[in-house]
């Protein structure tokens, strides 16, 4: 019988949706906390597993548990690169250039004065996100230079290396929301609106967004697919936005959540997720 391992190192509403979705199927759904395992290097025989989802939230920790998985040549869902490629911003954002999807315009600046100069060739207001992060945690909306070169500041006196990185995106003007689609295997299973809260220009569900059905176009569904493939996901969410310039793509998630995605479209994503999984495993 395949060994289904779901890895995690906290336990939220899509792996109890997991969990509980599985028993149901009658499919051995095995979870394995990352923060209980002691990796041994080297180690001839591993844990064994044929095919692993990695859910952990912490970016590092689930990257590097995924690799140790793969190297003894468990499937892991998704891998150890494509968690890389979606963990980092900058990463991201080369990647969906490189595949030609449109992106909203961004800079990356490595000291203060080349990132004020940045923000004047965007104009303002300008957003600063963090290379690393979810939830929209550490997202700055910056209205005009002065506000930017305070929050610089602040950004510098941090003792984190990567706070000394400066990731500066335009402000796109939208509807007030962004789309979100969870993508499973070739397919798209879910697509919402996520309708930012009166009081946040954030649309993320985590910080009081409002997930309501979204249809994709024909083109808007092969733009989301792209985003997948080019940065090898398997299970991925991919964020959008509605732009005066088209359908933009702003972000692709690696462990997705899709509390959202169910509740805002009717759609059983946990189960989908895990016909895929048994599908995977009967190759």
């Amino acid at each position: 019988m395949t060994n289904i391992v779901l890895l995690y190192d906290r336990i939220r509403w899509e792996e109890k949706q997991l969990h509980t979705k599985a028993e149901e199927r009658g499919i051995d759904l095995e979870l394995v906390d990352a923060r209980e395992l002691l990796l041994t290097l080297p180690d001839s025989d591993g844990i064994p597993s044929d095919i692993v989802l990695q859910r952990c939230v912490s970016h590092s920790k689930g990257t590097h548990v995924a690799e140790y998985f793969e190297s003894h040549g468990s499937l892991v869902i998704n891998s150890s690169l494509s968690g890389r490629l979606c963990g980092d911003k900058l990463s991201t954002s080369l990647t969906l250039a490189k595949a030609g999807i449109p992106h909203p315009k961004t800079y990356v600046a490595f000291s203060k004065e080349r990132a004020l100069n940045a923000a004047e060739n965007l104009g303002y207001p300008v957003i600063s996100k963090p290379l690393n992060g979810s939830w929209g945690r550490e997202i700055a909306l910056l209205s005009d230079a002065r506000s930017l070169k305070s929050y610089l500041e602040l950004k510098e006196n941090s003792s984190d290396p990567e706070d000394h990185i400066f990731y500066l995106q335009e402000f796109v003007e939208n509807p007030g929301r962004d789309i979100r689609s969870v993508c499973v295997g070739d397919q798209i299973v879910a697509s919402i609106y996520r309708n930012a809260p009166l009081d946040d220009w954030r649309s993320n569900v985590a910080l009081g967004g409002e997930a309501k059905p979204c249809q994709l176009h024909e083109e808007e569904q092969e733009l989301v697919l792209k985003s997948a493939d080019a940065v090898g996901g398997e299970i991925v969410g991919v964020d959008a936005m509605e732009s005066p310039r088209g359908f933009l793509i702003h972000e692709v998630n690696s462990n997705v959540e899709f509390r959202g995605a169910t509740s805002g479209s009717g759609v059983d994503v946990a189960g989908r997720i895990l016909d895929y999984l048994t599908e995977r495993a009967s190759k």
